[in-house]
């Protein structure tokens, strides 16, 4: 079992999210940083399913009720066992009474805590990640007890990858035209294309808006779906992408769609970090 010393800025339970309530009005949530998250569960040789502890900004203290192995991925939060610094992916041996401590994160905002055999927290709608309205709470809380799993197949204590992604060096987002791209006026498309864009100080799990405003569509549409990744574009010209908790539909245009690498590199960025648009078709795909 783990044991919620300080739970931090915003510590949560995610994994892969959920995929199959979507039909329920159900956002899919999940890990934010997709990558950082799978890579915390290949090093520990979990399923790739196993559920994580995603922290942001600034990171938990934690306390180990039993042996085990852990794997820290995604932003350097430097972290410190007993007092003693230790890295990022790579799979690390933790005893009985063992304490971990972060601190605030460098090079991106997001950093993955993966424990041998994962969380084992309470499935709900096919998920353990935690999200307003359908978990009890919708993030971790002081004096949490989490309970791990089991591993029949232990990964060697050494297991690492060289992993040097600087998260402050990754800005250009691939995107897709979305279904109204082609609404949009020629000069919002050239921006699109040629500018950057800024992360507002409004930004959480659900959507980032951009402080960099474009002229809209020239077209209304019909509420419609949308998932992670969309780039929706208001009435006054203000673009919001929507994040892993957004939700399943949407009355504002989708002038784009990021990739997967696109969104993983966004759960990353923080207020006042700049992003640039780079525009393919789905056809380079």
């Amino acid at each position: 079992m783990i044991e919620i010393i300080h739970p931090g800025w915003y510590s949560s339970i995610q994994d892969q999210g959920r995929w199959d309530t979507l039909h329920l009005g159900v956002p899919i949530g999940g890990a934010m940083d997709h990558e950082a998250f799978q890579l915390a569960n290949a090093l520990l040789n979990n399923s790739k399913y196993d559920a994580v502890i995603e922290m942001t900004y600034f990171g938990a203290q934690l306390k180990f009720h039993q042996d085990t192995l852990i794997c820290i991925t995604g932003a350097d939060m430097e972290p410190k066992l007993n007092g003693k610094k230790i890295s990022n992916n790579k799979a690390i041996a933790v005893k009985e009474g063992d304490q971990l401590k972060f601190t605030h994160a460098l090079n991106g905002c997001r950093t993955y805590l993966g424990v041998f055999g994962g969380i084992q927290t309470e499935t709900l709608l096919g998920s353990k990640s935690q999200a307003k309205g359908i978990t009890r709470s919708s993030k971790l809380t002081k004096n949490n007890i989490l309970p791990i799993g089991t591993n029949s197949v232990k990964p060697s204590r050494f297991s690492h990858i060289a992993f040097n992604k600087k998260y402050d060096n990754f800005n250009d987002l691939n995107v897709y035209p979305g279904p109204e791209y082609d609404d949009l006026p020629l000069l919002s498309k050239q921006k699109i294309e040629q500018s950057k864009f800024t992360v507002s100080k409004d930004h959480d799990r659900m959507a980032f808006r951009l402080n960099e405003k474009i002229a809209p569509p020239s077209k209304s549409i019909w509420t419609s779906p949308v998932i992670p990744g969309t780039v929706q574009c208001t009435p006054d010209g203000t673009l919001l992408i929507l994040m892993r908790d957004a939700q399943v539909t949407g009355g504002y245009p989708r002038i784009l769609q990021l990739s997967d690498e696109a969104l993983n590199c966004l759960a990353q960025k923080t207020t006042s970090n700049q992003i640039q648009f780079i525009l393919s078709s789905v056809n380079d795909t």
